[in-house]
């Protein structure tokens, strides 16, 4: 396990050297990261108990991971870290500061699901390079009296001080781990993801969706534009007072469609929002089923819209998922 040095300030608990492994410490508190290997573990459990835009008091608890207490003291040393990296001379503004604080809150719940995961797999820990670490640290100080009594001041139990060094080192372990590749999670420990993340996996809102485009030519004239405009408006008129059904009034419009667009208008069946142009997009998530649109505007020409009905969200199926969970 390799280790690098780093000028870290002047606090004396706040590690000099530091693991480094095949991940580096920013790209650990990556959020990515952070999704992918909760993914993986399937125990992303994390519940903040106080608000991490100020400081955190030695002792006092700043998350809670699967029931385990990550102290203020150790959301304070991972801070330390990022700013000694990111900063000249080790001066930021307190807005960056905060960004730093989640940044290191991150950090230190992915390292503490880490260690737990590496509580039930296979990980190699370098005990000799986590002793070096902690060593490095108690070596500041002149004698065993002087360095208790800076843990006591931080409100910081010698065993705690010491679990943070160990996790840093399960944490590099487990890193170099996922490089190399990790087995694959059991069937139970997918079902038991899936309970627990089950809305995440849902097919979003569509609608049933008629679509009439009145097609204006990339040549057209502003004369050209303002009677499509008109056709189309004409088209709602219609539509609305019930004298026809949109499709059947649109129906000459639709026949001097350019052939590539044929296939994009009348009954096009259920969408979701994103699936068709911004404007368009906007225009139909916007009324009530049964509604039809006031003409919308494109490069295209003058789009006019009705939707039949809508389809509410809805879980799906582990089976429909498995392969993504």
């Amino acid at each position: 396990m390799k280790t690098r040095a780093r000028d870290t300030g002047d606090d004396p608990l706040v590690p000099r050297v530091f693991f480094a492994g095949p991940v580096g410490e920013s790209e650990r508190a990556a959020p990515g990261r952070v999704r992918l290997f909760a993914r993986r573990i399937l125990a992303a459990v994390v519940v903040c108990t106080v608000g991490i835009a100020g400081s955190a008091a030695g002792a006092d608890p700043v998350a809670r991971v699967n029931g385990e207490a990550l102290e203020g003291w150790e959301l304070e040393r991972e801070l330390a870290l990022l700013i000694s990296a990111g900063s000249y001379h080790r001066q930021v503004s307190d807005e960056r500061r905060a960004e730093l604080r989640c940044q290191a809150l991150r950090t230190i719940v992915l390292d503490e699901l880490k260690r737990q995961w590496a509580g039930g797999n296979p990980v190699t820990i370098d005990a000799a390079a986590e002793e070096a670490a902690w060593r490095e640290v108690r070596d500041r100080f002149s004698g065993d009296a002087q360095y208790r009594g800076a843990l006591e001041s931080k409100g910081i139990s010698e065993d705690n001080f010491r679990r943070a060094f160990h996790r840093d080192a399960v944490a590099a372990a487990v890193d170099e781990s996922l490089g190399s590749g990790v087995k694959s999670p059991s069937e139970t420990q997918v079902e038991v993801f899936f309970i627990l993340h089950g809305d995440d996996y849902m097919t979003p809102e569509a609608r049933h969706v008629v679509h009439v485009l009145v097609y204006v030519p990339p040549s057209a004239t502003r004369e050209e534009w303002l009677e499509a405009e008109q056709r189309a408006r004409d088209l709602v008129r219609e539509a609305t007072a019930g004298e026809s059904s949109l499709l059947v009034a649109a129906k000459p419009v639709l026949d001097q469609l350019p052939p590539k667009f044929r296939d994009q208008v009348g009954d096009i069946g259920f969408v979701h929002r994103g699936s068709l142009q911004p404007a368009v997009d906007e225009a139909v998530f916007a009324v009530e089923p049964g509604s039809i649109t006031e003409p919308v505007s494109t490069i295209y020409g003058y789009h006019v819209l009705q939707v039949i009905s809508t389809r509410p969200p809805k879980p799906l199926e582990l089976a429909d998922v498995r392969s993504a969970v």
